[in-house]
């Protein structure tokens, strides 16, 4: 991972779905400045969203739910989607 966010960024959750794959909930969150990050090479039905593989200890939820990303999870990475517009250029696609 070698792309850094460069501001706190609100994000949405994913979930697993069909054949696996990732999708955005509704459910917002945070992810904060200073996280490395990957970007993902997958599409959603909203063209304006681009997943993100980033690690946990990054995320702040806006919810709390029983399900959520814990902390003692903190090492381990998620998916979540954000705008394109906070991508930088060259990690949009």
């Amino acid at each position: 991972m070698d792309l850094i966010m460069s501001k706190n960024i609100c994000c949405y959750i994913s979930e697993v779905g069909n054949k696996n794959f990732h999708y955005p909930t509704s459910k917002k969150c945070i992810v904060k400045d200073n996280a490395e990050y990957e970007t993902m090479p997958w599409l959603c039905s909203d063209k304006t969203l681009r997943p993100i593989k980033v690690k946990n200890k990054y995320i702040v939820h806006l919810t709390f739910e029983e399900n959520s990303i814990i902390l003692d999870n903190i090492d381990k990475y998620s998916i979540v989607w954000i705008k394109k517009e906070n991508l930088p250029l060259s990690s949009v696609g």
